[in-house]
């Protein structure tokens, strides 16, 4: 009788003891930079004690205006200690995701965790920001960079610290007197940065006043590669002049041009901005402006 009065204390003591030693950690709630950042989740470990082979089940039950999400559609794998995540960029920045951990153990032992993950998405499209003016001229400052991008507020950065109205303006004005490249750093609430530039070029002063050309024209891709083609909007009956000018004013290219598109992105090499202007005799067809970056 003592005998099996002993072993049923022990199994008791046992399992209780398995019970109180059997932990799991779905990981610490954390905030990510980027759509495109990976995370792994879980902890480290993910589950201790008990009996192994544990089981780990990965679930949530996100919704936006439109869709309900599952934990599959956000992990690499939803039956893993530490999965990762692979697709943040389905979370906005305004909205954050709870994963829910359930892990049992051998004997059927289950506990339940969580995390949450949020996502600072700080990402722009490629526009490239670029202005000509007169030397003395003022202009304001663009960038991708705009409010409701991160986790607000945004602060916000300008360098070089020249002829410029306000470093830690969004949009500054800007007079620089020779050719500038202005670049911005946009940092959110939790630090995470996005970077954009914006160009201020000034015209040469002796083809600075080519804005009354007859004919409209057009370069694409536009800063240069060695497809960009300008073209112009009407037919060419005899031969024209093209001539392209560099930030000082000095000639660069002269070709003949005889049909209503010409080939220049081959021809420009060095970066820099360029003027081009399209003539027949002394009279002015059409002209524009590009970019060799």
């Amino acid at each position: 009788m003592k005998t099996k009065l002993f072993t049923m204390i022990l199994l008791i003591f046992t399992s209780s003891s398995l019970f109180c030693q059997f932990q799991i950690d779905a990981g610490k709630d954390t905030i990510i930079c980027g759509s495109n950042e990976s995370l792994r989740i879980g902890g480290s470990p993910t589950a201790t004690g008990g009996v192994e082979p544990y089981t780990f089940s990965w679930s949530t039950e996100f919704k936006d205006s439109y869709y309900q999400y599952h934990a599959s559609q956000f992990l690499n794998d939803t039956t893993i200690a530490n999965p990762i995540l692979v697709h943040p960029s389905l979370v906005s920045n305004k909205d954050e995701i709870k994963f829910c951990l359930t892990v049992k153990d051998k004997n059927g032992l289950q506990l339940k965790d969580s995390v949450v993950v949020k996502v600072s998405v700080m990402m722009h499209t490629a526009v490239l920001f670029f202005q000509y003016i007169n030397v003395g001229d003022t202009v304001s400052l663009h960038s991708n960079l705009g409010p409701g991008m991160g986790i607000g507020p945004l602060k916000y950065s300008w360098t070089p610290n020249y002829n410029i109205s306000d470093t830690s303006a969004f949009i500054p004005l800007a007079w620089p007197a020779i050719n500038t490249t202005y670049e911005i750093v946009a940092t959110d609430s939790i630090g995470c940065r996005a970077y954009d530039k914006s160009n201020v070029w000034i015209k040469p002063l002796n083809v600075s006043s080519l804005s009354n050309s007859k004919s409209q024209s057009a370069i694409f891709p536009n800063p240069i590669n060695s497809s960009s083609v300008i073209s112009i909007d009407k037919p060419v009956k005899e031969t024209l002049t093209i001539k392209v000018f560099n930030s000082k004013g000095q000639i660069v290219l002269q070709d003949k041009m005889n049909d209503k598109s010409y080939n220049v992105g081959n021809r420009i090499t060095q970066s820099g901005n360029y003027i081009y202007i399209i003539s027949k005799g002394s009279e002015i067809i059409a002209s524009g402006q590009f970019v060799k970056e």
